[in-house]
Order: C-alpha cells, then structure tokens, then sequence
C-alpha cells in the first residue's frame, strides 16, 4: 500500500498529466510549508515546484507579466525574490486585485505578503485589505499601519543592545540585532511587540550554546 507521500505524488503526477497545472502547484506549494518532510519526498516535492514555475525570463533581472509574478510568489526562494523586486519597482495600486488575491492566498508566505504591505506603506497607498497571516483572516487599513522598525520600543532596545555589546562582543550585537528585527517582522502588523534587551541576548545565548 501507498504511504501518504507516494500518494501525493501520484496525485501530483496525475494533475500535471491532465493539464491541471495551477492545482498542481497549489498541492505541492501545500505540501513544501508543513513543518517537516522526510526525504526523498521533500526534494521530490521542491522539482515537481520548480518543473511547475520556470522563469522563463532568465536573461531579465525582472518579472514584467502580472500572472508570472503570482506563480513566481509560489515557487522557490529565487523565483520569489525575483518577484519582490519586480514588484517594488511597480505601480502596485494599478494591480490592486492581484494584491487581494495574493494576501488571501494560503499557499504565499506569511513574509512574502508582509513584505507587499511594506510596499504599500513606501508607496503611500491607503487601502482597506483583507489577509491571511498564520492561517488566520484580518482586515487591514494599510493607512493605520506604522514601520516596525521605527516604533520606539524597537529603537530604546536596538540602542540597549548596542549600548550592552557593541564595545566587546560586536558580533553578539550583530546576532541579537537581528533577533530583534525577527520578533518586530513577526508582530507586524498586527501589533509593534514588547522587546526586553536582555531576553534578546539570553536568547542568543542559549541559541549559541553560551
């Protein structure tokens, strides 16, 4: 009998067989965000993706095609940097329905679509939105939004932190710098976080086996 992975793949196989490229991509994109998947199957999974959404502009540094920027926010690491950039350099509020699209899209990142908000809030763009962030709906006001990396609990303890172990542990600052702006990134934006300096650099500590 079939376990669950060999099934999948034979699901997958089908689908790609009958044309059905786009459920395809949605099973396999599924399948590659659980937290863990045994090989051989997690590679497997990671070609038929890739097989999926090829970049079919190699020679361009940018995506130019609506529909190629959606697949490539489903594809592999270099497919959706590619696609941010693409993104950033448009005119975002000319492809509004694609954006509603992509923030209600379970299968996209969490850090892809807060990344689009951030592009929003540089292009000053005042939209009602609804999004999908781990696993749960919320309407958003991009107006009401704040960067959390200026909210002046993030600026009091990245100075603490500095203040701490920029003198005599210069690359524990870099390290506990970065933890802060992890925990800033996964509050946003539904909230600015508490941060404590020396929880952060506990933390790192504990992580470094200190």
């Amino acid at each position: 009998m079939n376990n669950y992975y060999e099934t999948c793949l034979a699901t997958l196989n089908d689908l790609i067989e009958s044309g059905k490229q786009k459920e395809a991509l949605d099973l396999v994109s599924q399948e590659l965000r659980m937290p863990y998947v045994p090989e051989p199957y997690f590679s497997q999974f990671e070609g038929i993706r890739d097989a999926i959404v090829v970049d079919q502009r190699t020679g361009s540094q940018f995506f130019e095609d609506v529909e190629e920027i959606g697949l490539a926010l489903k594809g592999n690491e270099a497919l959706q940097h590619k696609a941010l950039m693409s993104l950033e350099r448009m005119n975002l509020r000319s492809i509004q329905d694609s954006l509603s699209g992509w923030f209600m899209d379970r299968i996209i990142p969490d850090w892809i679509k807060k990344q689009l908000l951030f592009f929003l809030m540089e292009q000053d763009l005042n939209l009602e939105i609804q999004i999908e962030l781990d696993s749960k709906k919320h309407l958003i006001n991009t107006a009401d939004l704040k960067n959390p990396f200026a909210s002046e609990a993030f600026v009091q303890c990245e100075l603490a932190l500095r203040h701490r172990l920029e003198s005599h542990n210069p690359s524990l600052l870099i390290l506990c710098v970065s933890q802060l702006e992890q925990m800033a990134l996964s509050a946003f934006p539904l909230g600015e976080g508490v941060f404590v300096a020396g929880d952060i650099i506990a933390e790192v500590e504990r992580y470094l086996g200190v």
